[in-house]
């Protein structure tokens, strides 16, 4: 394979979670520690960090003289009423701003539920001697959204990985017994919802010139 030099090939297994103390930091986990601690110390109460990371390989264009960031993770927080998200990578320092509540609203309001909530495996359903045999389908190469959400000095991590919300295999075309499910968990209602938040609030550091 060629790999030419508008692309880079990034292969990420682990991430850690946003506030675990190690033996090594990144930069961007050093900072979003320290953020966790200074809203604490402040008595803050919903905290969510929130991240993707992704197994196997993956192709990222970028421009000559780009600050790369091998880790981009945002903490969504509520100050009174007002709800607020800020970003941290390796790259440069961003500003916190104020987001439409609706996020951190359905995580407050649902916070027992959404700790028992698991988005369920990719599962598929064959014919076999005549009779139906269903297992679950696991692929090499996927995404996978993280919430770490602190409560407190309470932590509750869920993890969705994105080949579960998927209708049917690309690989042999099965379907998902569990699409419908996991389309209408709680959980991807949060996906969805902080996406949605990322996306606004990416758009507007674009447009200050904070952009990488």
């Amino acid at each position: 394979m060629k790999l030419y030099l508008t692309l880079i090939i990034c292969s990420i297994s682990i991430s850690f979670c946003c506030a675990q103390d190690s033996l090594y930091q990144s930069k961007t986990d050093k900072q979003v520690v320290d953020k966790i601690k200074e809203l604490q110390e402040e008595k803050t109460g919903t905290i969510v960090c929130y991240y993707i990371y992704c197994i196997g390989n993956m192709l990222r264009p970028y421009a000559p003289d780009t600050c790369i960031s091998s880790q981009i993770k945002y903490l969504l927080w509520l100050k009174g009423n007002v709800s607020l998200i800020q970003k941290f990578d390796e790259c440069s320092i961003y500003s916190s701003v104020i987001i439409p509540p609706s996020f951190l609203m359905l995580l407050k309001n649902n916070s027992k539920t959404i700790e028992k909530s698991k988005i369920k495996p990719f599962g598929i359903t064959d014919i076999v001697n005549g009779k139906k045999k269903r297992s679950t389908m696991f692929i090499d190469h996927s995404c996978h959204y993280v919430f770490e959400i602190y409560d407190g000095r309470k932590l509750i991590k869920k993890e969705i990985n994105d080949f579960d919300l998927e209708k049917k295999s690309d690989y042999d075309k099965h379907l998902n017994r569990n699409y419908y499910k996991n389309q209408k968990s709680i959980l991807n209602k949060l996906r969805l919802l902080v996406e949605q938040d990322v996306a606004a609030y990416e758009k507007s550091l674009k447009q200050k010139g904070t952009h990488n």
